[in-house]
């Protein structure tokens, strides 16, 4: 199977998670009054802020130091067993903890299920170490069909639960039985594409007997930037939580949603590269590096900017369609969230890990919480919780910048090199054409007084699919191997219903 097919079924498998994570929000809002809502989106968001605190760097020096191992099913052995050693004492600190947590999170009603959060964080700890070590080992169907699986159980059981009508305790309880048989089945792939075969991926540099000391070195810096990192992402859900009620904390979370596919292919991309960065970085291959890397900037970009221009203009309409009208307040704050997709092409930590440079990220997460925190509690008082949003982009674009700024001194490159911005302007001008072209669709409905659906919402995508596809291809951005890959995951060639003629100016 060709690399860009696995990378595409990963990048599925792990769409398929967003998408049923998205789902179960469809089914909850449905189901739970806007309250107990409330209280399982701030339940997940100590787990998941736990997990990310608890995790973040070791999992990332597996990219690294996988390579030059010596014995590398040893190394996957102690990486494994530090994650639950890891996940236990992290556990044990939530339950001693928990009386402070819930003041944090404002909400005492959620200290009756922190023994279930401790152990669902149990459970869910070595799952943190399964993409290094599966991308690391060339597993990369395994990792896929690992993530689908998961993904299956932890969802469907609960849409069960959820429309059933059972109680939060159930619903957790529900949860930690999903994720004994995930960590069942995770154990069972790790030992037959991991533990019996490892895969020689070719490293250029001698091996070597990698040390817990050498990866928690590594993992510092790292460690340090995520941990005020985790702070920095999860700050205007904690702002929200502790000012407003659960069901104004649902309302929010609605919007600051992450959109399903979109949200995973620059960081799965970035991931499945990162061997073959490290190895053109040290190969001292400073042109295969950044070739690597504007090929997915290029894969990324036509993907991100054509979803924020599709989903800027229907933000109205999805929000009803996908919560109801309860949830409308939701659409101003999804309308900023999406605006990180224009500049989400690429992993801006990317080069400074590679390289080794770890200690820019705390620099970069640092000055972004710091313009986050200041950004979001200035605009609360002005615009309410979407000034809270407000305030999160404007902090990640400080932390974007920074870190182009330091990967420009890093390589030793001129700006322009960096990033291929010649061609990420000529995908903003087709996609926000294309986005025009919606948005007289939409004005012509409002004109004949047609109301907005489902139905409406699908012809307006299909509309604006074939003028930006169409678009692509008239300006030059759609090469022979795109139309391969399209046709090939399609079943069919779009192009032959597309005018064949090209825009000379814009494809040079």
């Amino acid at each position: 199977m060709k690399f860009a097919d696995k990378a595409t079924l990963n990048i599925l498998a792990r769409t398929l998670g967003s998408v049923l994570l998205m789902v179960s929000s469809i089914i909850m809002t449905r189901y739970l009054t806007k309250e107990t809502y409330g209280t399982y989106l701030q339940a997940m968001l100590v787990i998941n802020t736990v997990t990310m605190l608890s995790f973040v760097g070791l999992p990332q020096s597996i990219y690294y130091y996988f390579q030059t191992a010596e014995n590398k099913v040893g190394f996957i052995y102690k990486n494994i067993a530090l994650s639950l050693a890891i996940g236990i004492t992290v556990a044990a600190a939530l339950m001693v903890f928990r009386g402070g947590i819930c003041k944090l999170v404002g909400n005492t009603e959620i200290y009756g299920y922190m023994h279930y959060l401790a152990l669902i964080i149990i459970l869910q700890s070595p799952l943190s170490f399964r993409d290094p070590i599966f991308f690391s080992s060339g597993a990369l169907v395994a990792n896929s069909v690992s993530t689908i699986f998961c993904s299956s159980m932890d969802y469907i059981p609960l849409y069960y639960a959820v429309m059933a009508g059972w109680s939060l305790k159930a619903i957790f309880l529900v949860s930690i039985a999903s994720k004994v048989l995930n960590l069942v089945f995770f154990a069972l792939l790790l030992k037959k594409y991991c533990l019996d075969a490892v895969v020689d991926i070719g490293s250029i540099v001698h091996q070597k007997k990698v040390r817990l000391l050498d990866q928690v070195c590594y993992a510092m810096p790292i460690g340090a930037a995520g941990y005020v990192g985790v702070i920095g992402s999860q700050v205007d859900k904690y702002i929200i939580s502790s000012g407003f009620s659960p069901a104004q904390f649902a309302v929010y979370s609605r919007g600051a949603m992450e959109v399903p596919f979109i949200s995973t292919i620059t960081y799965m991309l970035n991931d499945i590269t990162l061997p073959r960065y490290v190895n053109a970085y040290k190969g001292r291959d400073i042109g295969q590096l950044l070739d690597l890397m504007h090929a997915n900037i290029d894969k990324v970009a036509k993907i991100n900017i054509a979803v924020f221009a599709f989903l800027f203009v229907e933000a109205g309409l999805l929000m009803e369609i996908l919560y109801t009208k309860q949830y409308a307040d939701a659409t101003p704050i999804f309308r900023v969230y999406l605006l990180s997709l224009l500049f989400g092409v690429t992993v801006y930590n990317m080069i400074p890990t590679v390289t080794g440079n770890t200690r820019m990220l705390f620099n970069a997460t640092l000055m972004s919480i710091i313009v986050k925190i200041t950004v979001c509690l200035a605009l609360l008082k002005v615009l309410g919780p979407v000034g809270v949003a407000v305030g999160v982009f404007v902090g990640s674009l400080i932390y974007m910048v920074y870190l182009l700024y330091c990967s420009v001194r890093i390589l030793d490159v001129q700006w322009t090199r960096i990033m291929p911005w010649a061609r990420v302007g000529k995908i903003c001008l087709v996609a926000f054409s294309a986005g025009l072209g919606i948005s007289l669709y939409h004005g012509l409905l409002a004109r004949l007084g047609l109301t907005e659906n489902l139905v409406s919402f699908g012809i307006s995508f299909l509309v604006f699919c074939y003028i930006y596809l169409c678009g692509l291809n008239l300006v030059g951005l759609i090469c022979d191997e795109d139309r391969d890959f399209i046709k090939r995951w399609l079943r069919v060639d779009p192009f032959l219903f597309m005018p064949r003629f090209k825009i000379r100016f814009l494809s040079n």
